[in-house]
């Protein structure tokens, strides 16, 4: 056996951020050993469900990409619409994303009914009804005297799903667990990698580290499923949020924060617009006439005659002020209203639910495609060029591809139009 010391003072043993890779592992599966036993603990009922359906979503884009992706059977149906290649290449390929973050979304809500644990209020019937909710009888009808039956709760609760897990329960907890933490260490290494292969690390400090055996093939994968991956994670997470907040309560808050904030700006604006003018002006009359009252009311506390307009603007753009709170504050009211009702009824909740689920997916898809233009810009003038860490074929591949169709133009034009303005004056 080879002494310790001397494998610490070999000359000939490789560099040691060769080895980094098998670290990161090792600390990798760590990480995924500790998730396992915290899942095994709660088992599968209690333990979050995220990391699963985004790695389930995922595979299931990626098994449809590999088998039906050189032959997309929705291509010939989008390019009846768009001709161009590279966009008609992008859109069925995203149809199966879709598709897949669809059906997982459905298959979460469904199993997260069948499994999840959850109380709920029930009529007593039959030996329900001689029970209370620990399983303790009454006296029977003939021993209650004291009328105990017309005091006695006609409903009671019913706890379904929250006994002590099994062990295939612990299991299935455990693993689902280990696949949440795996998912989140994907995106991390990736992006340390990718980080990276765009710097001189790749070809400086860190080389050594390029010359393991098991790189390449993290490298391989990386590059062409990892920006996918954080895609589908990104849309996905976006629409699970507006499944759990609810249509009308997404609403409530967006016309509430965003319409009270655009209110206010127009509150303090229309005194000093020209709405404020005389009718035969081009203004509107009620607005002219509390403008001009509020402005007589600061005239008539002896304010001078210089100052006494714009006072009388302020105070009017106060008064307005108050009121736009007012009214925000009643239609807050009513929506809240709303938004609990529609809670409290299963039927509507699920239809609720259900359109806020489909109204974020495509903010998801929105921001995706905001972020993926920005990478584009910062790639086309120099700053950091993406592409060359793209696999060809991969769905951020097809989508920067499109984003050269559609977005260089406007590019080339921003470009002409700067170079313009900037251009030097004729000589004499």
């Amino acid at each position: 056996m080879i002494p310790f010391y001397a494998i610490l003072t070999n000359t000939e043993v490789s560099d040691p951020l060769q080895q980094l890779p098998m670290l990161v592992g090792a600390v990798a599966l760590a990480v995924l050993l500790i998730a396992f036993f915290i899942g095994f603990a709660k088992g599968f009922r209690r333990v979050s469900w995220g990391g699963f359906v985004w790695v389930a979503a995922s595979a299931g884009y990626f098994l449809l990409e590999y088998f039906l992706g050189a032959e997309n059977p929705l291509k010939p149906f989008v390019t009846t619409f768009i001709a161009d290649e590279a966009t008609a290449n992008f859109l069925s390929s995203f149809a199966f994303v879709l598709a897949c973050i669809l059906v997982a979304l459905l298959l979460q809500g469904v199993c997260s009914l069948l499994f999840r644990p959850r109380v709920k209020l029930v009529n007593r019937d039959g030996d329900r009804f001689t029970v209370d909710e620990n399983g303790i009888e009454y006296d029977d009808e003939d021993k209650d005297y004291d009328d105990y039956e017309d005091y006695r709760p006609r409903k009671m609760l019913v706890r379904k799903g929250c006994r002590r897990p099994n062990l295939f329960g612990r299991l299935i907890g455990g693993l689902i667990c280990a696949i949440n933490a795996a998912a989140v260490l994907v995106v991390i290494v990736s992006f340390a990698l990718f980080v990276v292969c765009a710097t001189p690390l790749k070809e400086g400090a860190l080389a050594p580290m390029f010359s393991n055996e098991y790189m390449p093939l993290v490298q391989e994968y990386a590059f062409k499923y990892a920006f996918d991956f954080l895609m589908i994670g990104v849309i996905l997470k976006i629409a699970r949020k507006g499944y759990e907040k609810g249509f009308m309560e997404s609403l409530r808050s967006l016309i509430v924060g965003v319409g009270r904030l655009v209110g206010i700006c127009v509150a303090f604006y229309l005194p000093f617009s020209q709405f404020v003018l005389p009718v035969e002006e081009g203004g509107v009359e009620i607005l002219h006439s509390f403008v001009y009252r509020c402005v007589d009311a600061a005239t008539m506390m002896g304010l001078p005659e210089t100052f006494a307009p714009i006072v009388g603007q302020i105070l009017a753009g106060l008064l307005l002020f108050v009121l736009v709170l007012l009214v925000f504050a009643l239609l807050n009211f009513i929506l809240k209203k709303l938004a609990e009702g529609i809670e409290g009824v299963g039927f509507f909740r699920t239809i609720d639910s259900t359109l806020a689920c489909l109204v974020y997916l495509l903010v998801g898809v929105a921001v995706c495609l905001l972020v993926w233009v920005a990478f584009y810009v910062v790639g086309s003038y120099g700053i950091f060029d993406v592409n060359t860490l793209l696999a060809e074929g991969s769905l951020a591949k097809k989508l920067l591809d499109t984003c050269a169709v559609y977005i260089q133009p406007a590019l080339d034009n921003f470009n002409a139009i700067l170079a313009g303005l900037v251009a030097p004056a004729p000589a004499p």
